[in-house]
């Protein structure tokens, strides 16, 4: 039997963190760190730059919102990393 790709849940687990850099990021939303940075050029998903190199962070609402606003499980498949 196949296994079809689910969608990551429409929320990110209270841990404590209300800021996540972009491995972490990557992790809760089931991405690579690559797939998570031509997300962010394309402007489909909000964050916050901060330091001396500008590293991308994102809050727990950026997040949400992305999966909120992700039209459907094709549109994951498309980004997701092969298992």
């Amino acid at each position: 039997m196949a296994r079809t790709k689910q969608p990551p849940p429409d929320y990110v687990p209270a841990t404590g963190k209300s800021i996540y850099d972009i491995q972490e990021a990557a992790e809760l939303l089931r991405l690579g760190v690559t797939v998570l940075r031509k997300l962010i050029t394309a402007g489909e998903i909000s964050y916050v730059r901060y330091g001396g190199r500008g590293k991308f962070y994102f809050t727990r609402d950026d997040i949400n919102s992305f999966i909120k606003n992700s039209r459907t499980v094709a549109h994951f498949e498309r980004y997701a990393m092969p298992s």
